[in-house]
């Protein structure tokens, strides 16, 4: 008989959750920071968002295996492009005289770092150093 992928795939979500609630103790405030990425017949693997919201700007930094995602949400009506510039322990995203930092959990190799805007969403990507 083969194994129903559902089925594994709840046993690899309850290990997770788990592990993740067992991590929080008693700080535990109700959200979780994590996700499951897995392609198609690949293995699960685990992942560490870290949310942030600022006037103006919110983002959500995930750290993958090898990168660093960043992901901005740029506020409605705004005259002018971003710019970023990137650090290794941090990205600076600048945009009408504002210049909001974002702190990554790991260090990232600055040469290969990028980004692109669509529809108000910045989306960055940084290799690990």
């Amino acid at each position: 008989m083969q194994p129903n992928n559902g089925d594994e795939l709840f046993r690899i979500i309850t290990r997770l959750m788990d592990d993740l609630l067992g991590e929080a103790g008693t700080s535990f405030d109700g959200q979780i920071g994590y996700a499951i990425l897995a392609a198609s017949g690949g293995t699960p693997i685990r992942i560490r968002i870290f949310p942030e919201d600022h006037p103006g700007i919110s983002w959500e930094v995930t750290e993958g295996e090898e990168e660093v995602y960043i992901t901005a949400l740029l506020p409605p009506g705004r005259c002018s492009e971003p710019s970023v510039s990137f650090q290794p322990l941090e990205v600076q995203i600048s945009f009408e005289g504002e210049t909001y930092v974002v702190n990554l959990p790991v260090r990232v190799d600055v040469r290969n770092c990028s980004y692109q805007v669509k529809n108000g969403v910045i989306d960055i990507t940084c290799r690990k150093s």
